[in-house]
């Protein structure tokens, strides 16, 4: 699923960084959360905090921008960002973050990554968009028969443009790029008194496209026009979804592909993320894919496409190696899962991964034969940079060895032994350079069973131990 609008796409090249390395670009973001609206030094966004807070001209309270500014700044500093953050800030306050933060634009070198993010209330008027700070006041003023200049006009006295922030901007070259952010469409707290004649919903609701000027991508928590959820947990769904990403290597449009994918699926369709980029080739704000704990070549990519399943990785392949040996295996893959229909997100795959290994004990038995230890053997030397980029790619800390056994013996029984064959297959995967501090060993005796049969049937295909990631 692909987010709806991509204005100029770049090429992403995921294998470049193969070559001679370079110094890492500089790295600088701005993150602002406004949530405090009446400035009252607390969250009321409850019906009647909401009524309270418009009897007295603001626009409601927000329980969650300064959470999901807080959590953006936060992973934005793990993948090395100097982040300046501002929460619960006034026009001016938000104003004078916005200079300075462009003042350090100006002066870093031009293949510097930029990010600003920004949470709160926002608004357009015919194409304009507006973020709104905290204490704001939207003046008394008859707008029904006002001309949409003026109405703009009024509301940059009282909201910060997005063009105040687009100005801080300067032109960059590779590496480099701007990535503007506005997680900001929650609802438009002042639709009714700015829309008047003439202005239909569409033209006051959510957010308006903004061209993206060059090296920019500007990412939207939903579609021009839309509102988006405020989120009834600690984030917005947009940036519950965003702060997992972005912290994972690849692409940074590959990342926002993969984010529009998981709102879409967490919001049952009702909220669809966009983004318009001008052409950045590749960018990767947390690393790329090449850097990823293992050397991305082709076999390793090919096999976690295969081990992932989807589409995702194997459209990741052809991007990397559009000339590459598995061109023919990739576009099959991609066809067949366009032929399926509906798919699992790229999240939900990568939430519970089992790994394409099993291995098999004899009867009564936790020693690893012969056998067992060959296909270990072979699993380690064929599959262990797969495991090793899978686990970067999903964010999943946890490699989990799981036994099994068959019915033959009593249910407690059966539950030791599933455990001592797992540690088994642990200590040898330790051998085989495996991490030791990243493996639990599991037992699940006969509850889980291959082969269903009754209490007291031996069955071999039952007596197994199986792999998987986990968080």
């Amino acid at each position: 699923m692909r987010w709806t609008a991509r204005i100029l796409a770049a090429c992403v090249v995921l294998a470049a960084g193969m070559g001679q390395a370079q110094a890492p670009p500089m790295k600088i973001a701005l993150v602002m959360g406004n949530a405090d609206y009446n400035g009252d030094g607390r969250i009321d966004a409850t019906a009647q905090g909401v009524a309270a807070s418009e009897a007295a001209g603001f626009v409601p309270d927000l329980r969650n921008p300064v959470n999901d500014a807080s959590d953006m700044r936060d992973v934005l500093a793990r993948v090395g960002f100097r982040v300046d953050y501002v929460a619960n800030a006034d026009g001016a306050t938000m104003s004078a973050a916005l200079a300075a933060f462009g003042t350090k634009i100006a002066a870093a070198p031009d293949d510097v990554q930029v990010v600003v993010y920004y949470a709160g209330h926002a608004i357009q008027v015919d194409g304009a968009n507006f973020l709104i700070p905290v204490g704001a006041r939207l003046p008394s003023a008859d707008f029904s028969n006002m001309p949409t200049n003026q109405v703009q006009t009024i509301l940059r006295r009282v909201a910060v443009s997005t063009t105040e922030v687009s100005e801080q901007l300067k032109q960059l070259k590779a590496p480099g790029v701007n990535v503007l952010i506005f997680d900001s469409c929650r609802n438009n707290p002042w639709e009714t008194q700015v829309r008047g004649l003439g202005r239909t919903a569409s033209n006051t609701r959510g957010l308006a496209e903004i061209a993206a000027p060059p090296r920019t991508i500007i990412a939207f928590s939903t579609a021009p026009g839309r509102t988006a959820a405020d989120g009834g947990g600690r984030n917005s769904p947009f940036t519950g979804v965003l702060k997992d990403w972005i912290a994972r290597p690849g692409s940074i449009l590959q990342m926002l592909d993969n984010v529009g994918a998981d709102v879409q699926t967490a919001t049952n369709g009702r909220q669809t993320p966009w983004f318009q980029s001008a052409s950045v080739g590749q960018v990767c704000l947390a690393s790329c894919i090449a850097e990823a704990n293992t050397a991305a070549s082709e076999d390793v990519i090919i096999g976690a496409a295969r081990t992932l399943g989807g589409d995702t990785l194997f459209r990741l392949y052809l991007e990397a190696f559009p000339n590459g040996r598995h061109v023919v295996e990739a576009r099959a893959a991609i066809s067949a899962v366009a032929a399926e229909g509906p798919q699992r997100s790229v999240a939900q795959r990568c939430e519970s991964l089992r790994v394409p290994v099993m291995v098999f004990f004899n009867w009564d038995s936790a020693n690893l034969t012969a056998e067992s230890m060959a296909v270990l053997e072979q699993f380690a030397k064929s599959t262990l940079p797969q495991l090793n980029f899978l686990r970067s790619y999903c964010g999943l800390s946890k490699i989990v060895v799981t036994g099994h056994t068959d019915t033959e013996r009593s249910p407690q029984y059966a539950l030791g032994l599933s455990q001592r064959q797992a540690q088994s297959v642990v200590g040898a995967l330790t051998m085989l350079g495996f991490p030791a501090q990243d493996m639990i060993a599991v037992g699940k005796g006969s509850t889980d069973l291959r082969v269903e049969t009754p209490q007291g049937v031996r069955e071999p295909m039952n007596r197994r131990v199986e792999i998987s990631l986990e968080r």
